[in-house]
Parts: structure tokens; C-alpha cells; sequence
């Protein structure tokens, strides 16, 4: 079964040549295995990462961003939703807050990504990931069961300096489980990546409406869609973080 390491989401605050060895850390831990990696983004600016995902063999798939503002006309109920600390979507009326929207960036993406990998490798294995993320999978067979998806139980913490490890520890975050589940990366076959995350723009608003965050959101969608979790208690705290500083 072919392996797509897949990259997907927005490309900032990283630095170019960690991103390299990353890249060349993934690869390393699929050497035994048959796998592309695919690389779907909002549209490159940055001509030198450019160059080298095409030089080094990513399949790149940029999309153009959206203005926040043409969002409001397309979103139901938008001007509706409470003003809560999940939902402060407006300030003076028209300036929309970025959780939303990022949610709904965050699942058009990945839709994309899905919709796209599904013609191209109907019988493939997904291993979703944000372009900033860095994991030890430790044994990848370990992540390969069909009609199941994969997440790690602990929460990325982000890494580089001692400040963001105090942060992390102080805020609760560090060596902690990510409940529901996590939603910076997520295993399993094209198929189930499909069921999952083909969904139209309406389906997306109504899930988001009905929950309070990204992960929750997620957790729902995959329930919804009756698909069993794994979580993998192996990748400890310090084999799962994320680089960005964003």
C-alpha cells in the first residue's frame, strides 16, 4: 500500500532550513516504505522553499487565500453567533475574529487535500500532518490499521527555547493528553481521510456551529461519521512538537 506523507496548511513562522530537516526526517522514517509527499498550502511567496519542494520531489498544491471579508457574505448566521470567547466574531460590526474563519480554512485545505488524493490514490495511506509539525512515529506499522483514524494522545507543545517550555508547562499544556483529540495530524486510509473530510461549505458551518473549537469540531465529524479513534500513548512529550512560532 502506497503511504502519502501529506502536508497540509498554512506555511509561517518557520525557518526554511528546519523545515528542510524535517522534511529529510520524515523521509527517514519511511525509508522501507513506498510513499510520496504531497504539500498543500495557501500560495507560496517564499521562492526559495518554492524551489526546493520541487527540487526536492514534494508534489506542491498551492491555493489561493481568501479576503476574510468576502466570508461574511457566504457564512450563515454569521452576524448571529454569541459573543463568547469562542464566538467574538465582530468588532464594530464588521471585523470578523480569526477562530472561525481559521477552522473553516483549516477544513477547506484538508478537504482539498482529500478530494485530490482520493483520485489519484484510491487504495493509499494518509499521514495528514501540519507542515510545521515534527514526530517520532517509532514504528510505523503501528499506525496502519484500515477503517481507523491515528492520533497521537499527547498535545504538541512548541518548541525552541526554554520560554516556550515554561509557557507550555505553565498554561497546562506540556506533557498533557489534547482532548478530544488532536487536529495538527490525523492516520488513515484515503477512504476514511475522504468520509471524513469531504464536506461541503454548509455541512462546515453547521459542524463548527455546534461545537466550541477545532478539536471538538473534529471529534464530532469523526463520531458523526462512525469511525473509531486510536490513540497513541508511545509518542511521548518529547518526540511531538511544533516549530512554527505561530
Amino acid at each position: 500500500m502506497k503511504i502519502i506523507i501529506t502536508l497540509v496548511g498554512i506555511y509561517r513562522g518557520i525557518e526554511l532550513n528546519i523545515f528542510k530537516k524535517n522534511v529529510e526526517h520524515l523521509k527517514s522514517q519511511f525509508k522501507k516504505q513506498d510513499y510520496e509527499i504531497y504539500f498543500f498550502t495557501w500560495e507560496l511567496n517564499n521562492i526559495e522553499l518554492v524551489m526546493y519542494i520541487k527540487q526536492c520531489g514534494i508534489h506542491y498544491f498551492p491555493y489561493q487565500t481568501f479576503n476574510d471579508y468576502d466570508m461574511l457574505g457566504t457564512i450563515p448566521n454569521f452576524q448571529n453567533k454569541p459573543k463568547t470567547k469562542y464566538y467574538n466574531y465582530f468588532e464594530n460590526g464588521r471585523k470578523p475574529n480569526g477562530s472561525y474563519l481559521n477552522i473553516y480554512y483549516m477544513y477547506y485545505l484538508i478537504q482539498k487535500a482529500a478530494s485530490e488524493l482520493y483520485k489519484r490514490y484510491p487504495n493509499s495511506y494518509i499521514f495528514l500532518l501540519r507542515p510545521d509539525l515534527h514526530i517520532d512515529f517509532i514504528n510505523i506499522e503501528n499506525w496502519i490499521k484500515k477503517d481507523t483514524y491515528h492520533v497521537p494522545t499527547k498535545r504538541a507543545w512548541r518548541e525552541g527555547n526554554a520560554e516556550n517550555k515554561q509557557i507550555s508547562q505553565s498554561n497546562g499544556c506540556y506533557n498533557k493528553s489534547h482532548n478530544p483529540i488532536t487536529d495538527i495530524m490525523g492516520v488513515g486510509t484515503i477512504e476514511t481521510m475522504n468520509k471524513i473530510y469531504n464536506m461541503n461549505d454548509d455541512t462546515i458551518y453547521k459542524l463548527i456551529q455546534s461545537t466550541h473549537n477545532a478539536e471538538s469540531s473534529l471529534y464530532k465529524r469523526i463520531n458523526d461519521c462512525g469511525i473509531p479513534i486510536k490513540y497513541h500513548k508511545e509518542i511521548s512529550q518529547d518526540k511531538l512538537w511544533l516549530f512554527s512560532n505561530n
